[in-house]
């Protein structure tokens, strides 16, 4: 089968170009044949595709707010995406397509591109742009459901965006655009890695037929870890990784460190836009025992991850998924977690660690303690269970999960193609 896999970024950004990557190496592991479309960068992978990827563009960087405005269309429509696909679907002639992140570079243009040519749609809800103008579900330092249904005019009346009338704006425009025009209704099938999003998505209008709950996955292979490992060989400290934003927690991270007695450790690692704020206030309350890594990957971050007393999830948003949690499951961590989003789905609370009230420091904190007070025997045990849960996120199981959806898409659409009446896809 030929499966068109389009995300905006074609290297490793984040989770959702882990789950990318990671889905093209399994599909060319059962001899499928991988079409990439995305956007060049200088820091993407190589790809026999490269020529039809569009050009570099960064909304950060590429000048003033003025100019950004001026070439808003360009945010909410692409005319280089759409005949660059298409270009591309006329050379590949692709059997399904699937597609990741795609708003603000590609944008939905890509989806007008697939429906031109009738090709076979799912799309993986990475986000919550779908419902959300700024993807978030989260303003003002708190969760916010206000544009759900779609009343997205709050992303302008609550300066969603970067706290900015003009570019919550804008998102604003690019979500009346494509709810009027449908755009993201041209998907047949619509991935929602946690019950949560799925029931987000239907809340919001989205029709049960398209939408399917089926949970990320970690490629790695679990059959290297020994599910009998004990405590020893744990290190003294808890570990938050990822990036450091607001809505990830890390402000009650630390609020959460200076509740504890001293000799508990805390790693933080990675970068983001509170890097600066949250090292002064390590600073400036003078709050012990806390250090910053910077970005880390690799074996490197696998022997943090591994060492670990605890990964921490302190999110004060509703997370989609958690590919953190699982990972660390798969190095025997227990995660201590926020009970939201997506995050309560994966954490047994006492089995494979523990859940907190999102927001609360005071619980954090004590369930950092329950887990200090755990024996040998007790840690050893959740540490066991870890292990296990993390099989049920192996690539196999996705794949299978995966595939049965592609086939049947492409049936669908041969007899769409042969005059035969069209089939309901249900989720569940």
């Amino acid at each position: 089968m030929k499966v068109l896999l389009i995300n905006k970024y074609f290297y490793i950004k984040g989770g959702s170009e882990t789950y990318f990557f990671g889905l093209k190496q399994m599909l060319e592991e059962h001899n499928h044949t991988v079409i990439e479309f995305s956007m060049k960068d200088e820091r993407n992978e190589d790809s026999s595709y490269e020529g039809y990827f569009v050009s570099h563009i960064d909304y950060e960087q590429n000048g003033s707010l003025l100019a950004k405005m001026k070439n808003g269309l360009k945010l909410i429509h692409s005319k280089e995406a759409f005949s660059k696909l298409c270009r591309l679907i006329e050379d590949t002639r692709p059997d399904v397509a699937h597609v990741n992140l795609i708003y603000h570079q590609l944008t939905p243009s890509v989806l007008l591109a697939l429906k031109k040519y009738g090709i076979p749609v799912v799309l993986t809800s990475h986000d919550y742009k779908l419902i959300c103008p700024n993807y978030k579900l989260f303003n003002n330092d708190q969760i916010c459901t206000k544009c759900i249904g779609g009343k997205y005019y709050n992303c302008f009346l609550g300066k969603c965006h970067k706290d900015s009338r003009s570019y919550s704006l804008l998102l604003t425009m690019e979500a009346y655009f494509h709810k009027f025009r449908k755009t993201y209704q041209i998907a047949d099938v619509i991935i929602c890695p946690s019950d949560f999003m799925y029931n987000m998505l239907l809340e919001s209008g989205f029709s049960k037929s398209k939408l399917t709950h089926i949970p990320n996955f970690v490629a790695q292979d679990f059959t290297s870890h020994d599910i009998n490992l004990c405590a020893e060989g744990k290190g003294d400290y808890f570990l938050y990784y990822g990036r450091l934003s607001k809505e990830k927690g890390l402000d009650l991270l630390l609020d959460s460190m200076k509740l504890l007695k001293d000799g508990n450790r805390l790693i933080i690692v990675g970068t983001g836009p509170e890097e600066g704020h949250l090292q002064e206030r390590v600073r400036d309350e003078r709050i012990a025992n806390v250090r910053f890594t910077g970005f880390k990957s690799g074996e490197e971050l696998n022997r943090l991850i591994r060492e670990a007393k605890a990964t921490i999830i302190p999110s004060v948003w509703h997370e989609v998924f958690g590919l953190t949690i699982v990972e660390s499951y798969q190095l025997g961590t227990p995660v201590i977690g926020s009970r939201v989003g997506g995050i309560s789905e994966l954490i047994e609370d006492q089995k494979s660690g523990y859940l907190f009230n999102g927001g609360d420091a005071g619980e954090l904190a004590q369930a950092m303690q329950e887990l200090n007070r755990l024996n040998s025997e007790a840690y050893r045990l959740i540490r066991g269970h870890c292990l296990s849960k993390a099989q049920e996120y192996g690539a196999q199981a996705y794949y299978q999960a995966i595939i049965v959806i592609y086939e049947r898409l492409q049936l669908i659409n041969q007899n769409r193609t042969a005059g035969v009446g069209p089939e309901i896809l249900s989720g569940s």
